[in-house]
């Protein structure tokens, strides 16, 4: 059992580090094209999807990471 603790926080670790790399880069990605719809907005044109429906898809992978780093502490 010793022998398996370290290699296993080892791994939580790095799923840890990049569970949150992924999803912050998505919620980032989102903010961007809410910014760039806003933008387009502005001018007059219609984007393929509104800044506010993007800002609101922002939230959510902020929300999964949570819950994803919740679970990966328990499993701690």
């Amino acid at each position: 059992m010793a022998e398996i603790q370290p290699r296993r926080l080892a791994e939580l670790t790095k799923t840890r580090e990049l569970v949150t790399r992924r999803l912050t880069s998505e919620t980032e990605r989102l903010l961007s094209d809410a910014a760039a719809a806003s933008e387009r907005e502005r001018k007059g044109e219609k984007p393929k999807e509104s800044s506010e429906h993007l800002r609101r898809k922002a939230a959510e992978p902020d929300i999964r990471l949570h819950k994803r780093l919740a679970l990966l502490d328990q499993q701690q």
